[in-house]
């Protein structure tokens, strides 16, 4: 594979001999042909090269589980343009700043989100609709029509241009500001590469299932451009939030062996998961409803850490169900266009994230000096590899403070992460050096959460610390009111539901239960809240 390329001609070149062969399961239970879907990025690519303006335009793409957003990402990189997956997660009006701020050209949109479409694209962008049009608006342009363009409008595809952008994606959390990413050909290509030198059977006779959204690396480069390249065809299903993601990935496992008869694929067909740790440990807490489970091939659990005893005991279960592979911890950012570190089959350790994938440094320093520890020194992690983001857009002074210059004058990009690496190169990831924690399997800036608390009408002061839970960590909102509401009995009930009616509310990563009113807020002499105090009140209230 030709790193130096771009991803359309990566996928063209890889597939062009495959016209017949499957490359896609639609969630409608449709089979893709290679053959079809380059067809249909052929038209898509012809239409966005007919409508766009001049130069690098921006293609924005909000949908939750349709596989044209395979056709966009292809057809984007044909035409030279740059495709945006935006975080279908946010709420309304973070989706239209993040598409503002963009300067956004064309809007590709799901069905499913037309109704929040006049709120988030108030200029009137041309948008192409995956789905029925329930009510035509004149900026909107059927998909359906687009696949009725004649062959004679096709257009060449572009040239690769070195360090250009080609895709944006998001970071899985904030850190108070959106974080959205910039990468190149030449990563989204180099990731592909690490992907293939682990020993996952990512080979055509298998079948990937499609769980991480492709607003994040692990969706849409690990998963949905890698098995395009090498040939791997990837079921999509129904899913929307968490439960229904969960349910769909059930659903499929538990009537795979029926989807391979209907099909007409060989019993040997392996299935393939590439999913965040709250999906295994859904098929953990469902387990009575699966009666087998030797056809899974690969496990790989990505975006929070899973313990050594968590994973014993899953890998126990889903042994007793026939599977033959343990499910295996992975680490990586999106800035690295996907896995930086991985555990693989024959080579896992549980509880470690892994070792470094092909091509990748890693560097455990002092979080003080940021010079280079010894191994099994707790210190924090950087990293570089050819799969490195360009930076984040429009945030040039946020990108240059992700970077660490050590003292040989070389860049590392800081993950704000910390662990060590043991003495055969497994990495363990020990905390965080920022207030962010994991629910639901993504990241949350606690700074965040305050900032949109704060904005209640009846908050005068926010602090937000985490509880360690069982399974998940849990928040706790300190508040104090504002001095004409102090005696009026205001509830923690009504300031949710005017941070909820707001135009910023708490997403449900962020939502908490969890509202303390107090007199004051406990202060460090910095000026600082002082947080460990607030974790001190917490513990004491829940003995």
């Amino acid at each position: 594979m030709n790193i130096n390329d771009t991803i359309y001609n990566a996928y063209f070149n890889a597939q062009k001999d495959n016209s017949e062969k499957v490359a896609l399961y639609t969630r409608d239970g449709e089979t893709v042909s290679h053959g079809r879907l380059l067809e249909e990025i052929d038209k898509a690519a012809a239409w966005l090269h007919a409508h766009l303006c001049e130069g690098q335009c921006k293609i924005g793409v909000l949908s939750s589980s349709s596989y044209e957003e395979a056709v966009f990402l292809l057809a984007a990189s044909k035409v030279g343009a740059i495709s945006k997956f935006i975080d279908f997660t946010k709420n309304i009006s973070e989706i239209g700043e993040s598409i503002e701020e963009s300067s956004i050209d064309v809007l590709v949109i799901g069905a499913e989100f037309l109704p929040m479409e006049p709120y988030i694209n108030p200029s009137m962008l041309p948008v192409i609709v995956l789905g029925d049009i329930p009510s035509a608006r004149p900026h909107y342009c059927a998909y359906s029509d687009i696949l009725k363009m004649n062959a004679g409008s096709l257009c060449p595809p572009a040239p690769y241009r070195e360090g250009a952008c080609a895709v944006i994606i998001n970071s899985s959390g904030t850190t108070g500001t959106p974080k959205p990413i910039e990468l190149s050909d030449r990563a989204l290509n180099a990731a592909v590469e690490k992907m293939l030198k682990t020993d996952y059977p990512l080979v055509p006779e298998n079948l990937i299932l499609k769980i991480i959204p492709s607003f994040l690396g692990m969706g849409l480069i690990t998963t949905l451009y890698t098995c395009l390249v090498v040939g791997i065809p990837v079921i999509y299903f129904v899913a929307y939030g968490p439960k229904g993601s969960i349910d769909g990935v059930l659903s499929t496992i538990i009537t795979f062996p029926s989807f391979l008869q209907k099909h007409s694929l060989p019993a040997s067909t392996k299935l393939l998961l590439f999913a965040s740790p709250m999906f295994y440990r859904g098929i953990y807490q469902l387990i009575d409803q699966v009666s087998d489970l030797s056809f899974l091939g690969c496990m790989l659990a990505g975006g929070s850490s899973m313990g050594k005893e968590e994973l014993e005991v899953l890998d126990a279960v889903f042994a007793s169900k026939g599977c033959t592979v343990p499910v295996m911890n992975g680490y990586g950012q999106n800035e690295m266009a996907g896995a930086v570190t991985l555990n693989q089959i024959g080579r896992n350790r549980r509880g470690s994230a892994g070792t470094a994938v092909d091509g990748t440094d890693l560097m455990v320093v002092d979080l003080q000096d940021f010079k280079p520890l010894p191994r099994n020194a707790v210190g924090k992690i950087l990293e570089r590899s050819e799969s490195l983001f360009i930076g984040y857009e429009n945030m040039p002074e946020r990108t240059e403070a992700s970077f660490i210059t050590d003292e040989n004058g070389d860049s590392w990009f800081d993950t704000n992460d910390v662990g060590y690496l043991d003495d055969d190169g497994f990495l363990f990831i020990t905390g965080r050096a920022s207030r962010i924690i994991i629910r639901l399997d993504m990241k949350v800036s606690l700074d965040k959460m305050e900032e949109k608390i704060r904005a209640s009408k009846f908050v005068k002061e926010a602090g937000v610390i985490s509880v360690k839970g069982d399974i998940y960590d849990t928040t706790v909102a300190f508040v104090t009111l504002k001095d004409e509401f102090c005696n009026a009995g205001i509830s923690p009930e009504q300031i949710i539901e005017d941070i909820q009616q707001s135009r910023n509310p708490l997403s449900d990563r962020e939502a908490t239960n969890h509202f303390v009113i107090v007199d004051a807020l406990p202060y460090r002499s910095s000026g600082k809240i002082d947080y460990r105090t607030l974790e001190a009140l917490a513990a004491e209230s829940n003995r």
